[in-house]
């Protein structure tokens, strides 16, 4: 059996409040992530996952959103 969840507490992965998922925004993740925080960076977009934590899970997760044009389960 497979499960799938959504998690509602999602961030949208808009980090750069530009309006769109780009590879804008997964730059600002990367740079936040590597401690070099942008400006206009959005926390609560960039916890793509729900998790409380912003890293490469988010990263990854945002990369799918971008690719598969914002369809993405997340599987357990």
């Amino acid at each position: 059996m497979m499960t799938v969840s959504l998690n509602l507490m999602a961030g949208s992965g808009d980090v750069d409040g530009d309006g769109k998922r780009t590879l804008k925004d997964v730059e600002f993740i990367t740079q936040h992530i590597m401690g070099e925080t942008p400006n206009g960076f959005n926390e609560e977009a960039a916890d793509v996952n729900g998790d409380t934590y912003i890293n490469a899970s988010d990263i990854v997760i945002l990369l799918n959103m971008i690719l598969n044009n914002d369809i993405v389960l997340w599987v357990h």
